[in-house]
């Protein structure tokens, strides 16, 4: 049995990724916008709509919407959190939402965005991501923000998520 996605956040945040696509695309065959701002696990497991997402979240992370933006975090993070059974990495791999989650982590104004950006680029949890934020770290002036990154710098080398061996540096 394969996981739906249900939550009212997750719905919003699916509608979101295809209303932008839907409508700048003109007017189409009939039912085409439907099949975009449909938002349940037959969207999910669509190909094409998969193959796309990883940019669909990126340019809702680079709005500047905090809404859109929140959202976009918050679809990384479920998907990313998928039982492994349907998707150990994924076909979801989301690099192309590295860059733009990086940028609201370090200079969004609003802590709560920053954190929300720190959780979705733990879950992508590449070596790429890793680096940047042990990079950034000493540049964060949040303490709340340093604090939690640090828990995530930690809990990624304890998980053997990266080889970095040094100590970050308070």
């Amino acid at each position: 049995m394969q996981p739906t996605l249900t939550s009212s956040a997750l719905a919003f945040a699916l509608s979101l990724a295809f209303v932008a696509p839907a409508t700048a695309q003109g007017p189409s065959s009939p039912g085409s916008s439907q099949r975009f701002l449909q938002a349940d696990s037959s969207v999910v497991e669509d190909a094409a709509w998969i193959e796309t997402l990883d940019e669909q979240l990126a340019v809702l992370l680079e709005s500047g919407d905090p809404e859109r933006q929140s959202a976009a975090m918050t679809l990384v993070i479920e998907l990313r959190r998928q039982p492994s059974g349907t998707q150990p990495s994924g076909p979801y791999d989301f690099t192309e939402c590295i860059s733009p989650l990086l940028r609201i982590y370090r200079s969004d104004q609003r802590e709560g965005m920053r954190l929300l950006a720190l959780a979705a680029l733990h879950e992508i949890g590449t070596r790429r991501v890793y680096d940047a934020l042990r990079a950034s770290f000493q540049e964060t002036r949040s303490e709340r923000v340093r604090r939690q990154t640090a828990l995530v710098l930690h809990y990624a080398e304890a998980e053997g998520r990266t080889s970095y061996s040094g100590r970050i540096r308070r």
